[in-house]
């Protein structure tokens, strides 16, 4: 696959990303059971909104500035420093826009008043998120990825005890808006002071590349926010459409499982390279080849745990969340079934073939379909329809990017995957999670629980590994990378499964 030391450093920092969004998935339970319904509605609406003010001032200006700070004709400090105070300016304008729209925006939500002043106090978070797409980019410029998993480690779990605290001491929505900015100010400050000094000492602006840095930044940009637009397109209609409680309901059971809902990126991410390498050869068969294995790979590993978390939906969310939250589970199911799906970047050939043009314009399909079907059937079936409009959104997404990149290799959509495997993964999951359902066993207890998934998958994985699943290159090949001692992670897993 792709150079050994880039394929490690992109497994880290997607591992590293899933580690985060796992700290911050241990702390939701905590802000869910402090605050009342509403409350907890609230919060999600002020995060909610400024996540998509936050989407159209970033616009695609983080892969500007990393392209830009890999060439050799534009100096370093030049793009840094530019792009830094540049985005500032935005954000300080993004504050200003914030606080005048604030009760617009609030007329048209049910929170009784309560959104706008919240709004306006967390809209200075832009401050620090935003310039942060600079400090961001120089450090993976750099070769500072060492310094990026430490540091983004200490603050994961920081930020989580922040806020735990915070809810925890104050119960008030408030108390976490405040503790959001901290926790976004202090991980901007000690990203800013580990940027190397050579680069921070010398401050140079250059307005010729403000032209370049907007001109790229929409380009790039347009797509983005596309994509992550018809991505909250259900969340955004339900948030303005129904209460702040029933939001908060369809918020909780609208999660996605740490690690297992990202894992795909990984994998596809390290793949790119090779795949970039293959299109550049116009080795079609050889591109197909790869994405069955990925698929298939990626699959076995995602799979069992989906299968799982359906049957004992209601267990996990009491358990998690506590009894206030059962409304959650239909939603929480729907939303866990969306990982049939998450087996691939589907739009991985796309971008590898730089057809921009052809991912703008299934992302605007996209986001069009799922404005209409979303309008539809939270209309009709409230949050139960607003989850189903997210199932239908993600597999239209797969249906289309999968549509584009069979014609862009001259094969069939079927030719992506190996149906056969995929079969023996699901037959064996469900098979497994049925007899356990049937058990006269009571998972009341989150150790009861975490006793019988730990179960569940160590049985489950080893009866696929050992007996049903025959190639395993993609998984073999990411382990080859991860050393532990004089050996590497793929050959302990070829001596026990002898693969």
């Amino acid at each position: 696959m792709a150079d050994e030391s880039k394929s490690v450093k992109t497994f880290w920092l997607v591992i590293l990303s899933g580690f985060s969004f796992f700290v911050q998935f241990l702390s939701t339970p905590f802000i869910a059971r402090a605050l009342t319904l509403f409350d907890n509605g609230l919060y999600h609406q002020v995060i909610l909104i400024t996540d998509v003010f936050f989407l159209f001032l970033a616009l695609g200006f983080h892969n500007v500035i990393l392209i830009y700070l890999r060439r050799s004709d534009y100096k370093k400090n030049e793009v840094f420093w530019t792009s830094l105070i540049l985005l500032k300016v935005i954000s300080i304008l993004g504050i200003i826009i914030i606080y005048i729209v604030a009760p617009f925006i609030d007329m048209n939500y049910n929170a009784e008043g309560n959104l706008a002043p919240l709004l306006r106090i967390y809209s200075v978070f832009l401050l620090f998120k935003l310039p942060m797409s600079a400090t961001e980019a120089a450090f993976i410029i750099f070769g500072k990825t060492k310094i990026i998993v430490r540091r983004n480690l200490f603050f994961s779990i920081v930020n989580a005890f922040v806020l735990i605290a915070a809810v925890q001491y104050f119960k008030s929505v408030e108390a976490l808006i405040y503790a959001l900015i901290f926790n976004s100010l202090t991980y901007y400050v000690v990203s800013f002071c580990l940027i190397p000094k050579d680069i921070k000492s010398n401050i140079r602006f250059s307005r010729a590349f403000l032209k370049v840095f907007f001109n790229d930044g929409l380009a790039l940009g347009v797509n983005n926010i596309i994509g992550r637009i018809s991505i909250m397109i259900d969340k955004l209609i339900i948030s303005s459409l129904l209460n702040p409680i029933l939001f908060a309901i369809y918020r909780n059971g609208a999660i996605e499982v740490p690690f297992f809902s990202s894992i795909y990126r990984t994998i596809s991410n390290i793949a790119i390279p090779e795949m970039t390498k293959l299109i550049s050869e116009n080795q079609e068969e050889k591109i197909l080849i790869l994405k069955r294995k990925i698929i298939a790979n990626t699959a076995l590993i995602i799979y069992p745990v989906m299968v799982f978390l359906v049957y004992f939906s209601e267990e996990f969310i009491v358990i998690y969340l506590s009894d206030k939250y059962i409304e959650s589970v239909p939603v929480f199911r729907i939303f866990t079934l969306t990982l049939l799906f998450r087996i691939n970047a589907y739009g991985d050939i796309l971008l590898a073939k730089r057809e921009y043009k052809t991912m703008i314009k299934s992302s605007t399909i996209l986001v069009i379909a799922s404005t209409i079907s979303s309008l539809l059937f939270i209309y009709f079936f409230g949050i139960i329809g607003g989850s189903i409009a997210y199932f239908l959104m993600v597999m239209t997404s797969v249906m289309i990017l999968l549509n584009y990149s069979a014609k862009s290799i001259q094969c069939t959509i079927s030719d992506f995957f190996n149906f056969k495997e995929i079969l023996k993964i699901l037959i064996v999951s469900v098979a497994f999670a049925s007899f356990i359902f049937l058990l006269p066993i009571k998972m009341t207890y989150w150790l009861n629980f975490l006793i019988m998934f730990i179960s569940y998958s160590i049985i489950v994985y080893f009866v696929l590994l050992k007996y049903f699943i025959k190639d395993l290159s993609v998984i073999i090949q990411i382990l080859n990378q991860i050393n532990i001692g004089n050996y590497n992670l793929g050959y302990y897993f070829i001596r026990i499964f002898g693969k």
